[in-house]
């Protein structure tokens, strides 16, 4: 447990700057969460094995690399009308109709903090990725050659 907390504090020092970067190993995918300036505000941004798709947004699609990115949860109905509703109807009808629903997910946090609580509740099991070493680059076998 105590290495969790380190890497979660290792999380937190990478991303405390602008353009911090970290990559982990999840459950065996490469996550990299980059924070970046997006449209004026300061954001990180989530990418799985290097990549950030579309197709993972949507909740009914069942994807698992949506782990990873943030849940947007919305109600239907507006605090206005989510009162005309408990008076109207039975309480518990009425919760369950204006319950906030997950309606996408997002690939972009707000802040450290949140993606670090989301890492701690839905994953057991976190690694900070080391890139595999590079070879090292071949010799011309020309250059062998004894003159």
């Amino acid at each position: 447990m105590a290495e969790q907390d380190e890497i979660y504090r290792e999380i937190a020092r990478a991303l405390e700057h602008v353009y911090g970067r970290v990559d982990l190993d999840i459950d065996g995918f490469v996550v990299s969460y980059r924070k970046v300036i997006c449209r004026n505000s300061i954001v990180i941004i989530t990418y799985v094995d290097g990549s950030c798709l579309g197709k993972w947004l949507d909740p009914a699609g069942k994807h698992p690399e949506s782990r990873f990115m943030r849940p947007r949860f919305s109600s239907l109905f507006s605090g206005r009308l989510h009162a005309k509703l408990l008076r109207a109807l039975p309480k518990a009808k009425a919760m369950e109709m204006t319950r906030p629903k997950l309606i996408s997910y997002d690939p972009f946090w707000g802040h450290e903090r949140t993606l670090i609580s989301h890492l701690k509740k839905n994953f057991k099991e976190i690694r900070l990725h080391e890139p595999a070493k590079e070879k090292e680059a071949p010799q011309h076998e020309l250059e062998h050659i004894p003159v």
